[in-house]
């Protein structure tokens, strides 16, 4: 290297060392990652951007730096206390073997290998050190707990406590058996004084993250966790509620490593199978949570949880009967416990077996008239009349002040369904604008963050010259994707097509456009030029989710995927898969984000749909995208308008049908009479015939929509026919 680009060099980590010294963490990144690219074989840069990302808790990120920082310098102590750090901190088994197999080459003596080598042991579950407080007055406060008597624990910790006042384990049960008792501002107190007694003290900040992830600060509890783990890695109950938090923060791919670190850790614990089997459930990783059930079950770890769980996994799998049958061993097991009466109701619903799915609802609602939940998805495809005992009982439920804000807000969106059955109109808002807003308190939404995304992805986009893209793929894998915004008509429009004799209906998988978006990622929130991304890990993604797909539906020929985001992801999925076809489905816009509002959705997802006027943003972004494709590749996306769908069926199913390379089939017009199984909010809607009925229902309220109409203004409120 020239003497003039290394003191230019050395002048860039000068200054972005300033930054890092200053605080100004990201600005210092931007300046290293500058200089990584320039030269990556610089061993103090890669050192900087680990300590950076250790001081942020971006573990996986910063353990790719600090391993070439090791590689670079192998002989430098401070790099490799920053390596053990980062393995404490995962608390991964193959990451602290690799560390130890490293280690060996290193040119360190034998003491301060071994030192290293012991620093980064899975420790496991830990006595902790008591000191002044016996062990058996400790023991008595842990058995108070366990016996779920927290009370009692706090009067043992309390009498302790008059001793020895800054006992930092003494401290931690206080504060758990408040935790217990409901009083989380004490408990966050008590387990401030025991960090501040025994900064060193692993449980405490195990129960500090037991208090913030009950707050909903996952962030901040996910770094408690990483501490506990630094004192004491591999300690279950850290790595379990990390792996919660990560959950909650839809990371599911790293909530799947925690849980795997877990169940080595602790593998004869229940939980650790079902809290694996949820993530992997999560991130329909569907085959392998039911293998971890399985197993489970033959160590005998079948419990209640287990057989739900299993029953609603096999459920995804197609295997139906195999699912009933693990419900009804949940039954069994808990017969007064209403779930697994609905997880069956819910089933036999999305089977189209209405009948018999009303009695497993009816029994669930009978055993637990206060579960709001349940309620809302029976009457989801059932209409009751004005004089079903139901009907007063989920009123007087809503209007009850004890009953939880999440189960009146069910008992709201279902007494908004009945009304509008019942065509009790001037009913239905009564109920539904105060069961929106609770669910708005309850998951609060900042429609700005959707703009910028789009901002964003457009952005990216524009670094592709679209006239000429890389389409250089083999792979003959052409999936359908049949998307738009929720409540459009995707459902019907993937019904029709999985009607075809060739094509295999797979529902809302939601797969390919996560592969997409983590290609884009540039792991600080931004996204990178998709110009930037190699067409060959484009390619690699697309064999990926045709390999997922072709697990789940074998012998299929053509698969149908109505997930609801492709839309947004149309040029990068047609550059990993160039024979996809994508069908985008339109509505008008009134009738669109009425029927969204009428709706609760899973917890954690369209967390606009419980706002008027951020349904309306939302609409807009949706049209941004569609518009780009639309300008940039016409030929790529075929719009169906499901207006002039239900009004002219045969001729337009005809049109989608030629737009998906099919020949027409008479079953595509009889597309309720399949038996496949639908699993979206339009599940009744499927079974029956094309029906006109759900177009203009926006004319029957009002003023009650004025806030949609302002916020989408006349440019979408004068939407043809």
């Amino acid at each position: 290297m020239p003497d003039t680009t290394a003191a230019q060099l050395k002048s860039e980590y000068a200054d972005a060392l300033t930054l890092q010294q200053a605080g100004q963490d990201q600005e210092a990144l931007y300046r290293y990652a500058a200089i990584v690219q320039k030269n990556a074989n610089i061993a103090e840069v890669h050192f900087q951007i680990a300590r950076i990302f250790l001081k942020n808790h971006r573990l996986t990120d910063g353990l790719l730096h600090i391993k070439a920082a090791v590689r670079l310098k192998p002989g430098v102590p401070e790099i490799w206390k920053i390596y053990a750090e980062f393995t404490r901190m995962l608390s991964d088994g193959a990451e602290r073997d690799t560390f130890r197999e490293t280690l060996k080459i290193s040119p360190f003596e034998k003491r301060a290998k071994s030192a290293l080598s012991v620093s980064v042991e899975l420790a496991g579950k830990l006595k902790p050190v008591l000191g002044v407080v016996p062990v058996e007055a400790f023991q008595a406060m842990a058995d108070a707990l366990v016996a779920g008597q927290p009370a009692e624990a706090e009067r043992l910790a309390n009498a302790e406590l008059t001793r020895a006042p800054n006992h930092a384990p003494t401290l931690t049960m206080r504060a758990a058996a408040e935790f217990d008792q409901g009083r989380r501002d004490a408990a966050a107190d008590t387990i401030s004084k025991a960090l501040k007694a025994d900064p060193n003290y692993s449980d405490a900040y195990t129960m500090r993250a037991r208090v913030l992830k009950a707050r909903g600060d996952v962030a901040e509890a996910i770094k408690s966790c990483n501490n506990a783990l630094r004192l004491a890695p591999g300690l279950p109950e850290a790595l379990r509620i990390r792996a919660e938090c990560k959950s909650a923060a839809s990371q599911g791919e790293e909530a799947i490593a925690d849980y795997r670190r877990l169940l080595a850790v602790d593998p004869k614990s229940p939980e650790s199978h079902t809290g694996l089997a949820q993530a992997l459930f999560a991130e329909r990783e569907y085959a392998e949570a039911a293998d971890v059930l399985r197993k489970a079950t033959k160590k005998g770890h079948g419990g209640y949880i287990t057989h739900m769980l299993l029953g609603r996994i096999l459920g995804e799998l197609g295997e139906h009967e195999d699912a009933l049958s693990e419900f009804e061993a949940a039954v069994r097991l808990r017969p007064e416990h209403p779930g697994a009466f609905a997880a069956m109701g819910e089933l036999k619903q999305t089977l189209g077996r209405f009948d018999e799915g009303d009695a497993d609802f009816r029994r669930a609602i009978g055993l637990d008239p206060t579960r709001g939940d349940i309620a809302r998805i029976y009457l989801s495809t059932k209409k009751i009349d004005k004089d079903d005992p139901l009907l007063a009982e989920m009123t007087s439920r809503f209007q009850d002040g004890d009953v939880s804000p999440y189960h009146r807000a069910h008992f709201g969106f279902a007494l908004a369904k009945a009304h509008e059955d019942q065509k009790d109109y001037g009913e239905v808002f009564r109920y539904l604008h105060p069961a929106n807003a609770l669910m708005r308190e309850i998951f609060p939404y900042d429609v700005s963050h959707r703009v910028t995304h789009v901002d964003r992805l457009l952005a990216s986009y524009n670094s592709v010259d679209w006239k000429a893209p890389d389409l250089s793929s083999k792979a003959p894998f052409a999936p359908i994707f049949v998307t738009g915004m929720p409540r459009s008509g995707t459902t019907l429009v993937e019904q029709i097509i999985a009607s075809h004799s060739r094509v295999t209906g797979a529902g809302e998988v939601g797969v390919a456009p996560k592969k997409m978006l983590s290609l884009l990622g540039a792991g600080d929130g931004s996204l990178k030029d998709l110009s930037d991304v190699p067409i060959k890990a484009l390619q690699e993604a697309g064999n990926s989710y045709e390999s997922y797909m072709r697990t789940l539906y074998p012998e299929a020929d053509l698969i149908s995927d109505k997930s609801i985001q492709p839309f947004g992801f149309v040029g990068p999925l047609k550059m990993a898969m160039p024979n996809a076809r994508f069908v985008v489905v339109r509505r008008d816009p009134r009738d669109n984000l009425l029927s969204i509002y009428k709706n609760i959705f899973p917890e954690g997802t369209h967390l606009y749909a419980y706002s008027l006027s951020d349904l309306a943003e939302y609409y807009k972004q949706f049209l941004r995208l569609v518009d780009y494709w639309r300008e940039v590749r016409p030929d790529w996306i075929y719009e169906v308008h499901y207006e002039a769908l239900v009004a002219n069926p045969e001729e337009e199913a005809g049109k989608l049908i030629e737009a998906c390379g099919l020949d027409w089939e008479d079953a595509c017009l009889e597309f309720h009479k399949t038996e496949r199984r639908v699993k979206t909010l339009s599940l009744y809607q499927v079974r029956q015939p094309m029906y006109q009925s759900s177009t203009k229902a926006w004319e029957r309220y009002g003023s009650e929509l004025d806030a949609l109409m302002e916020a989408l203004g006349p440019e979408h409120t004068d939407v043809p026919g």
